[in-house]
This record gives C-alpha cells, sequence and structure tokens, in this order.
C-alpha cells in the first residue's frame, strides 16, 4: 500500500503526512528482530536492497512492506521503513526532516533511532548538511 497524494501539497504538509504515516507504520509492524542494533540493519538492508529513487511530481508515501514488494523508495518512504521497524523493535524514534543548503523548504527526511541518524543515503550514524532541522519523536507503541 502507498499513499498517493492527489493535490499538490506545501511543504508542511507533506511533513505532516510523511509524520502520520510513520505513526501508522509503527502500529502495524509487529516486534521482531536481534535485541542490539537494529537501526543497522535496516540501514544495510535499505543500502543493499532498496533502490533509491528520488520523486519529482506526484509524491508516494510507501508503508514499509510495499517498500520491500517494490524494492524501491525515496527518503520519505526510506524513512517509514526505518522508523516502524525500530519503533516496533523498541528503540525511540523520530523523523528528521532537512533544510538542504540554498534551500527555502524541508526537502530530506531521516530516521533518528536512539539519538543516532539513520539515514540509507549517508554512512551509519552521519547527518546530511543542512541549515535547519525539525526532528519530530514518534510514539513507540507497547506490543
Amino acid at each position: 500500500m502507498a499513499t498517493i497524494l492527489e493535490k499538490e501539497v506545501d511543504n508542511v504538509e507533506l511533513m505532516a503526512l510523511v509524520t502520520a504515516a510513520a505513526m501508522v507504520a509503527v502500529e502495524q509492524v509487529g516486534r521482531f528482530a536481534p535485541e542490539d542494533g537494529f537501526s543497522v540493519y535496516c540501514w544495510q538492508y535499505l543500502r543493499n536492497n532498496i533502490r533509491y529513487i528520488p520523486e519529482m511530481g506526484e509524491q508516494l508515501i510507501r508503508m514499509p512492506w510495499a517498500t520491500i514488494r517494490e524494492g524501491r523508495a525515496d527518503c520519505k518512504s526510506q524513512t517509514v521503513f526505518t522508523v516502524a521497524l525500530c519503533a516496533a523493535h523498541g528503540d525511540a524514534v523520530a523523523v528528521r526532516f532537512a533544510r538542504l543548503p540554498g534551500c527555502d523548504y524541508f526537502g530530506h527526511v531521516y530516521a533518528v533511532v536512539n539519538g543516532i541518524p539513520v539515514d540509507p543515503l549517508l554512512p551509519y550514524g552521519k547527518e546530511c548538511e543542512s541549515d535547519e532541522t525539525i526532528t519530530i519523536p514518534i510514539p513507540t507503541p507497547s506490543i
């Protein structure tokens, strides 16, 4: 399942939709995985198995199972994937929106797990250069 935005949305609306999708995915993903370092497994899985394709125009926010099935994702869907799986594992998660240098909007998003940035476009634990970030914690369900 993917959410297709039927209308033009502004940056704030898109940020709210990504956050909402992460919350829905967190509620629906069951607890599984190794005890330690699960965010590294998510990061490695995305880097090794999911093709990164930036979306221009029509914006899709894929649920984790759609990302796996389709084998592709942009930063929004990668973030939802990581946040959902790590939260289901019991980790503290957040989404971090980045306003890249020279941009007047938040054009990139990635997960933060237990305080560590998890951006499959970068080495594990590294953050992109940005002029500003907004971090939104995602509630972890009690499973």
